[in-house]
């Protein structure tokens, strides 16, 4: 079970209620990271598909 760490949210000043926030914050970054930079290098861009693989491997209820 995953829970939110609100003292660490409240150290880096994120503001999320759930985890489901968490979710979608992270996966919005990924999308934008793959869509808005071309220069990537072949690690960068393993690294972005692996993080929206593992996130695709989450549901969300």
């Amino acid at each position: 079970m995953l829970v939110l760490d609100k003292d660490k949210m409240d150290e880096r000043g994120y503001g999320f209620d759930a985890v489901d926030d968490v979710y979608f914050y992270v996966s919005h970054i990924a999308e934008w990271l793959e869509s808005h930079n071309k220069n990537y290098t072949k690690d960068q861009y393993y690294n972005i598909c692996a993080l929206k693989d593992a996130l695709e491997c989450l549901k969300v209820k």
